[in-house]
């Protein structure tokens, strides 16, 4: 890993626990350097340390599929400031998720991985409830009605969306995040289990697996958000765009 600690955009006992559990395991850590070239069977760190490997993995993730967006990614200025709600890079949005450019009509909304970076965390769950906030804005904009910022919209109000994660070690162990909070061990893992099983489900059109699904996604939510929330952060908001034109939306 090129950072200094594991799991580095999680509180530190979550480094912790996954690397007590990978040594506790006898899986050798390479910390604070990267990959630099492979030669043969062998590949060199960015700190010399030539490293022999039967089966290389690349998990250095993607970028999101953007190429239709391209000439949108541009930020309009407001009082001789760039404007940019959620950060920079990706494709400018407004609290309402809609792109943000100059010609924009209100028609296009992101998700996802296109929205800036440093924005909001680029996980499976962020990513999930801003494609809800999407869809019931595009509902509002195709019906007429106000729409509501993300992600006010689905967080019960706050403006500060929770930081909720599962990782897993192997099928036993596992690491749940909540916030600034994290449980190590089977009961993650079994709560990693439960939720794949029931996403599969939902996957599979199981009206039951569904709801349940739903309520545990919104009580997961509104505890983190309440019970284990931080103070709020205020965010730039323009006047509503509404449209009653088809809309299309991008993740």
């Amino acid at each position: 890993s090129g950072s200094a600690r594991l799991l580095s955009r999680m509180p530190p006992a979550a480094g912790k626990y996954a690397k007590s559990w990978l040594d506790h395991h006898g899986v050798s850590l390479l910390l604070g350097q990267r990959v630099a070239k492979k030669e043969d069977s062998y590949l060199i760190t960015t700190e010399g340390q030539k490293v022999h490997a039967e089966v290389i993995y690349q998990c250095t993730g993607g970028q999101p599929v953007d190429e239709l967006l391209q000439g949108q990614k541009t930020t309009l200025q407001e009082d001789g400031k760039m404007y940019h709600p959620f950060g920079t890079g990706g494709c400018s949005v407004n609290p309402f998720l809609q792109l943000h450019c100059e010609g924009a009509d209100g028609r296009v909304f992101v998700a996802g991985d296109c929205l800036p970076d440093g924005s909001f965390e680029k996980t499976a769950f962020m990513a999930d409830l801003q494609a809800t906030a999407a869809a019931q804005n595009i509902l509002s904009c195709q019906s007429g009605r106000s729409m509501v910022p993300f992600p006010q919209s689905v967080c019960f109000g706050k403006t500060a969306a929770p930081r909720l994660a599962f990782v897993s070690l192997y099928k036993y162990s596992g690491i749940f995040q909540m916030n600034d909070t994290i449980i190590g061990g089977p009961l993650a893992a079994l709560g990693k289990y439960v939720l794949e099983r029931l996403q599969l489900k939902t996957a599979q059109e199981a009206i039951f697996s569904h709801g349940i699904f739903s309520a545990l996604e919104a009580a997961s939510v509104f505890t983190a958000v309440t019970l284990f929330g931080k103070k709020e952060r205020a965010l730039p908001c323009e006047g509503n765009i509404v449209t009653n034109q088809p809309c299309l939306t991008t993740m």
